[in-house]
């Protein structure tokens, strides 16, 4: 397994779903339904999504399901029905669990939860079933917490007769001016794989093992200096406002923007604080903001306010004016 710290600068058997979505109001779809028990599950507010004639006929052929609590019911759909349909299915937070759980699972590990949003182990772990086999590698460019890598290391300890799966983790150390010192990829997402591997609390550790490693850093005008921003900034506006308009440059001329009477677009030339925080101040006055940046990724775990939409930018435009040879 490998941890990699940058610095800063689906196929499945069977789905299931709730039979409130998509339901149309209509009388006949109005009634109770008796479980096997005689308890009664009340209609949604719209009603049931077919008729009570229709839904005897499904509960007998096994398509549609009461959960052991009999409170809510499930629909099966298997591959030989499907027509082309891709498989539905909801996963409730009792089977692959939640941001609460998650919370709680990463303060027993490290003792703090660092992220207010980490992903629940239990819901990697049920992605990477369908989505992965044995001996694959899996590769997380955006670790956070390092769920991923306790997902698979869960997996490898729960199947030792199997081909362990492998993963690649990277992140960087979020550190900013106010915090240089900070660095999150070293002290919770190594940490918490080194804990997982090795057993914390009452936890057995899954074993394994790992390697930390840290990239060299590059110069940012290395990555950008070919890049004719100037004409990629003209198509862009020519994309919203059908004509051009005088260049308005923020930040240390490395944001560049344009503001209609509506909407507002916004060209980052690099992901610094100071743009990030011009950025905020910007959008709070905008009601619809569209944002293109060569690092989409980056920008939307660091700008997470309403209403702004972050688009990389246009593939006709990389080829046209991206980097050079």
């Amino acid at each position: 397994m490998l941890t990699i710290q940058i610095p800063t600068t689906i196929p499945t058997v069977r789905g299931a779903r709730e039979m409130s979505v998509n339901a149309l109001y209509r009388p006949n779809l109005i009634y109770d339904l008796i479980t096997p028990s005689g308890k009664v599950i009340k209609p949604p507010a719209k009603g049931w999504r077919w008729s009570r004639e229709t839904m005897e006929l499904k509960i007998k052929s096994g398509e549609i399901v009461f959960r052991d609590d009999e409170t809510r019911i499930i629909r099966k759909i298997y591959l030989n029905s499907l027509d082309g349909r891709s498989v539905e299915s909801i996963w409730f937070g009792d089977e692959v669990g939640t941001t609460r759980q998650a919370n709680k699972e990463i303060k027993e590990i490290l003792g703090n939860s660092y992220f207010s949003t980490p992903k629940p182990t239990a819901l990697i772990e049920r992605i990477l079933q369908i989505a992965t086999n044995p001996g694959d590698l899996i590769l997380d460019f955006f670790a956070g917490s390092g769920t991923t890598g306790h997902a698979v290391l869960k997996m490898n300890a729960a199947a030792p007769e199997e081909a362990p799966r492998r993963f690649i983790l990277v992140s960087n150390s979020e550190a900013t001016t106010e915090e240089p010192e900070k660095n999150l990829c070293r002290d919770v997402c190594r940490q918490r794989v080194a804990n997982v591997i090795a057993g914390f609390g009452d936890t057995p550790g899954t074993g394994g093992s790992f390697a930390y490693l840290r990239t060299r850093r590059i110069p940012q005008p290395r990555v950008v200096r070919r890049i004719e921003h100037e004409q990629v900034w003209l198509y862009l506006q020519l994309m919203h406002f059908a004509n051009l308009g005088p260049t308005e440059k923020m930040a240390s001329g490395r944001l560049l923007a344009r503001c209609g009477e509506d909407s507002a677009v916004f060209y980052p030339l690099a992901v610094t604080e100071a743009i990030l925080e011009r950025l905020r101040r910007e959008c709070a006055a905008q009601a619809n903001v569209t944002i293109y940046s060569w690092q989409p990724e980056a920008l939307a775990s660091r700008l997470e306010e309403p209403g702004i939409a972050i688009l990389p930018i246009p593939q006709h435009l990389i080829e046209r004016f991206g980097l050079r040879p």
